[in-house]
This record gives structure tokens, C-alpha cells and sequence, in this order.
């Protein structure tokens, strides 16, 4: 089975992109029903990268920007 692997840099709770990011993994898991689909963050919510990717085997890791970067003051 392939695992497709969606990370978004930061989101804090409550935070738009969290729920973008999760609806964004249902509807691939809705189009790629044979590819596991999992969500996770570079920093700040799990799981982590080191926790998300564990035991996978050549996983594909999609970053998820939606939005010019920068950081939270």
C-alpha cells in the first residue's frame, strides 16, 4: 500500500488551516481509496514527522502550503 503524507508547517488550534488540512486528506482518501492518506505538522500539534512517518517505508511527503509563509510573533 502507498501512504501519501500531507504536512503542514504549523497550525495552532483552531487555526483554519487545520481543518483545510483535514478536509484537503478526506477528499483524496475519497479519489485514492487504495492510498493511505495522513495528516501531521512540522511543529507545535501532533504527530510530529518522527511519529508520522514511523515504520513507513518510502512514504510521499506532500507540504502543505496554501499561503505566503511567515511566522507567528
Amino acid at each position: 500500500m502507498h501512504v501519501l503524507w500531507f504536512s503542514s508547517p504549523t497550525a495552532r488550534a483552531g487555526q483554519g488551516q487545520s481543518c483545510l488540512l483535514s478536509r484537503t486528506a478526506e477528499r483524496v482518501r475519497t479519489i485514492l481509496p487504495e492510498v493511505e492518506v495522513r495528516t501531521g505538522y512540522i511543529e507545535l500539534q501532533p504527530p510530529d514527522p518522527a511519529t508520522a512517518l514511523k515504520g513507513l517505508v518510502d512514504p510521499v511527503v506532500l507540504p502543505f502550503f496554501l499561503a505566503r509563509g511567515h511566522h507567528a510573533p
